[in-house]
């Protein structure tokens, strides 16, 4: 058997869509036919949330008193962990984030617009609840939120969404 006859029978058996073979790559498409869900930009908001999270665990949770530090070099070694840590993961992750919630917000809009549909006011309910989410969470951790920045830019971005590029920039 083929490799792309292999793909091709577990996503069968398994029911979770269909085989795709382009330039000898074979690939799984997954979900129905018609469904037009970007799975690259969920594969890049799962990476930057996870790196978030991990971020976050080394901010909030003690991660400077404890271990306590044997010796010197530890403590070297456990502040050159933390520094890398950040660079590699801090400024990608929170970018990534900000510039899918961008292309989402682009994303339904355009796919309501297509549906003869305005977004407007489901979008705007969302943003009111990421601000209650935020705030709620500012409570366990007062050190600042990104959630509702993200919220009130999401609420600007509403009477901005049928102005054209030239004019927004």
């Amino acid at each position: 058997q083929s490799a792309f006859q292999i793909v091709q029978g577990f996503a069968t058996r398994i029911g979770i869509g269909q085989a795709v073979q382009k330039s000898g790559h074979v690939s799984l498409s997954v979900g129905s036919p018609g469904n037009e869900r970007i799975y690259e930009v969920d594969a890049l908001r799962g990476f930057a949330v996870m790196a978030i999270m991990l971020l976050h665990f080394l901010e909030h949770f003690l991660y400077n008193s404890y271990p306590v530090a044997s010796s010197p070099m530890m403590e070297a070694a456990n502040q050159q962990f933390k520094e890398v840590f950040f660079f590699l993961f801090a400024g990608k992750s929170y970018t990534i984030f900000a510039l899918l919630f961008g292309f989402t917000f682009a994303v339904q809009y355009r796919n309501q617009a297509r549906k003869g549909r305005d977004f407007a006011g489901r979008f705007v309910w969302r943003m009111c609840l990421l601000a209650v989410f935020a705030c709620m969470n500012a409570v366990f951790f007062p050190g600042g939120d990104v959630l509702l920045t993200f919220s009130i830019a999401g609420l600007l971005l509403v009477p901005c969404r049928r102005l054209k590029t030239s004019t927004l920039v």
